[in-house]
């Protein structure tokens, strides 16, 4: 099994467009940051360290009352890099809580614990819908894929969590449901 790295994020974005620093972080925070762990603090050391290494190269673009900046560009080398990626086994996806093992450890009420988590997968979700609402329409098969399949495990979270809400509301009042 492979797991993604920092510079299999860099190069798959590559692998389609030359991009600029600032537009790989973009992509990584506000489109990929769903699915991926990516920081800004790892782009550009990974990109001079990609660069190094021969798998990218770049091109400067002078910007007049602005600072210079980079377009990068994958080389053979990174083209065959991804290549295997995507040849190699699917990794089992990991799934990491904080929110789930405070629910396991009752560390507070359920029912406190549970209304803060919808409240934050509801921004979660707001904010990708917001964030892919420009660009959707341009979106490749997969990339709409994700989209909508990102889309749909908050929604289904939220369902989930709303009816657990509404079965302890009835538990705790029985008297309601005569």
């Amino acid at each position: 099994m492979t797991m993604l790295k920092g510079k299999d994020i860099i190069l798959s974005l590559l692998y389609k467009d030359a991009l600029t620093g600032y537009e790989i972080m973009e992509r990584i925070q506000n489109r990929l940051g769903y699915f991926v762990e990516g920081s800004t603090g790892m782009i550009y050391p990974a990109l001079k360290k990609l660069e190094k290494e021969g798998f990218i190269t770049s091109e400067e673009i002078i910007q007049h009352d602005k600072p210079n900046k980079k377009r990068y560009t994958i080389c053979e080398n990174g083209r065959t890099s991804v290549q295997d990626y995507i040849e190699s086994p699917i990794s089992q996806d990991k799934f990491i809580s904080d929110f789930l093992l405070r629910a396991y450890l009752e560390t507070n009420p359920i029912k406190e614990l549970v209304t803060h988590e919808i409240d934050q997968i509801t921004k979660r979700l707001a904010k990708l819908i917001a964030d892919n609402e420009a660009v959707i329409a341009d979106m490749a098969a997969g990339q709409l894929f994700a989209y909508e399949f990102g889309k749909n495990m908050y929604q289904t979270q939220l369902n989930f969590l709303h009816r657990y809400l509404e079965t302890e509301i009835r538990r705790s009042n029985p008297q309601d449901n005569l």
